[in-house]
């Protein structure tokens, strides 16, 4: 259904395709700059990198993108992200958590005998749905606001994906769902993480953090100015 070639395709000019905007579109602002910079080196008192770095969709996690620089010593003063989709320039991020929720069940033939009587047998997808029911409405941010980010929120999302059973014909024993928390500055992970905890103790499960990145905000030297000129 691709109107494009998803791998990139020039026309008139102009790229098309999956990641031409995120973030092949901040890279060329990246090179338009540093050609703008090696014209004034005059006024530069400092190195500068440009890191393109890859994988970053694949969780935050890899070993192959910005993990692997800093592990070799590329690191800076400051960094500057080229993140499109907004208007501003931002001094922070929220936190960001992102988890996997396993629930358990008893497994047995959903024609049996012990089934059908509710002897046996246990519906691990069923005790998913319940924990995600009680997640989404208990977990709630208090006080979300900070003031380097005004008008944005905290944000609880679970699940982003789900998956259970192995045939039609058989009550599921495990269920997998995965979920992703973005939190503002004025929230800690600990927090987060007891409210999680405190609910699941309920029911028959197991929660696996597998990203974790806290809420930053840079110390700016009020002596540095930023322009943004559109």
């Amino acid at each position: 259904g691709w109107m494009y070639n998803p791998f990139g395709e020039v026309r008139d000019g102009k790229i098309y395709g999956g990641g031409t905007y995120d973030m092949k579109g901040s890279l060329a602002c990246f090179i338009y700059m540093l050609e703008t910079l090696i014209n004034h080196e005059d006024y530069l008192n400092n190195r500068v990198q440009v890191q393109f770095v890859v994988d970053e969709e694949v969780g935050a996690c890899s070993e192959f993108g910005t993990k692997l620089l800093v592990k070799n010593g590329y690191v800076g003063d400051f960094v500057v992200v080229g993140e499109p989709d907004i208007k501003k320039i931002s001094i922070g991020h929220k936190g960001l958590i992102r988890f996997r929720i396993t629930t358990y069940g008893e497994s047995i033939h959903s024609g049996s005998r012990d089934w059908e009587f509710k002897r046996k047998g246990k519906n691990a997808i069923l005790e998913m749905i319940e924990l995600a029911r009680k997640l989404n409405e208990q977990i709630k941010f208090e006080n979300d606001y900070h003031e380097h980010f005004p008008g944005r929120r905290s944000i609880f999302t679970f699940p982003t994906i789900i998956r259970g059973g192995s045939s039609i014909n058989r009550v599921p024993d495990l269920c997998e769902a995965y979920g992703e928390i973005r939190y503002l500055p004025c929230h800690t992970e600990k927090e987060i993480e007891t409210k999680i905890n405190e609910i699941l103790k309920d029911f028959d499960c197991k929660y696996e953090k597998l990203v974790s990145i806290p809420a930053h905000i840079s110390k700016i030297n009020p002596n540095i100015v930023f322009y943004l000129q559109r």
